[in-house]
């Protein structure tokens, strides 16, 4: 895993659901991320982080993200990288909606 910044769209956003393992009982949503070149990410939100951002990142909408940790997935997913955002995230991540020029602290 590594720190890292960058800015993308969100192409996709699930429905709020109970995870089933790690963090059992927990809210998630994921959203699938494209940066300028074409590059897909998927980025997955739990526990607060969920009910926070859920109603606050938009389909079509550009972010910048910073302070994250990215991590390279065990699974053969079709995006062969994906952010947590969760308890562990840190103070430093920060989501900064590039169009409206504001900004979300986690």
């Amino acid at each position: 895993c590594f720190r890292w910044t960058c800015e993308v769209t969100i192409r996709s956003k699930s429905e709020i659901s109970t995870t089933a393992f790690q963090f059992r009982g927990s809210p998630q949503f994921s959203i699938v991320l494209i940066d300028d070149f074409g590059n897909e990410m998927r980025a997955t939100f739990y526990r607060n982080e969920c009910n926070y951002y859920h109603s606050i990142l938009n389909v079509g909408q550009k972010y910048r993200f910073s302070g994250g940790t990215i991590c390279v997935t065990m699974q053969a997913h079709v995006n062969p990288y994906e952010l947590s955002i969760g308890m562990r995230t840190g103070d430093n991540f920060k989501i900064e909606n590039v169009e409206h020029k504001s900004h979300f602290l986690s």
